[in-house]
């Protein structure tokens, strides 16, 4: 689906007389198909040090998380009831849905030091792309990662 096939979609959506949960949920949804719908832009040090305890490998369970600088769920709610032509609602999603790969507990805590305190990852890398609810961990991925981690200890 290109992303203009997309904005006509989520415009249908938005007349729906479904409930904002539901639109939500089938907004995330059809979000899913992108690539790039949950760019990462950073990585707290626990994450790090989660990761370099499995060899920079992505595995199953580990306790990495991609967590949203912005709250998902008000934003979607917002791009679901305003109003905005097609490129505004691009430009608001994607810097609404920037993440940052944190652990599981960091995610999950109240407290939102993580998000002023993480080491930045440059978008244009083209690193941990959207996979579904996932992301792909390949081999750049890991020779980042190493790469942050020796630069780190250094430091």
């Amino acid at each position: 689906m290109t992303k203009d096939e997309i904005y006509q979609d989520v415009l249908t959506l938005k007349k729906m007389n479904a409930p904002i949960e539901i639109k939500i949920k089938m907004l995330n949804g059809l979000l899913g198909v992108l690539d790039d719908i949950w760019q990462v832009v950073g990585i707290t040090q626990e994450a790090l040090t989660v990761f370099s305890s499995y060899d920079f490998q992505r595995v199953s369970k580990m306790g990495i998380n991609r967590a949203h600088l912005a709250e998902r769920h008000q934003s979607y709610k917002v791009l679901l009831e305003d109003s905005f032509s097609s490129s505004e609602w691009w430009e608001f999603f994607y810097k609404n849905n920037l993440t940052v790969l944190t652990t599981s507990k960091e995610n999950m805590s109240k407290d939102l030091a993580w998000q002023k305190n993480y080491f930045p990852i440059d978008p244009e890398l083209g690193l941990f792309k959207s996979k579904g609810f996932a992301w792909t961990h390949g081999q750049k991925e890991r020779d980042f990662l190493i790469a942050l981690h020796k630069a780190e200890a250094i430091n």
